[in-house]
């Protein structure tokens, strides 16, 4: 049986983050720039920059069971790769 990738419970995760893993697992395989990111997610948040994407992917990366299924499309953005069995 598969286990959940995202284990909530144990992993609490901020407003931000978590929106952020919630959209990139509604559109796995879908790449999307920082720019995208930061417009569809964070929208209009006080003070943002692209770089605060990353230090949310890496907080994400750090809590998931499979880190990797993030991938890092250099020069471009990110993008969530999972597995055919996959259970969110």
């Amino acid at each position: 049986q598969s286990q959940p990738l995202f284990n909530f419970l144990a992993h609490p995760y901020g407003m931000a983050v978590f929106k952020l893993l919630y959209f990139l697992a509604e559109n796995p395989g879908d790449a999307f720039t920082r720019n995208d990111l930061l417009d569809r997610v964070l929208g209009e948040q006080a003070y943002v920059i692209d770089r605060n994407i990353d230090v949310h992917i890496r907080s994400i990366r750090k809590k998931l069971e499979w880190p990797e299924i993030i991938s890092t499309l250099r020069g471009y953005g990110y993008r969530l790769d999972l597995p055919p069995d996959a259970v969110i």
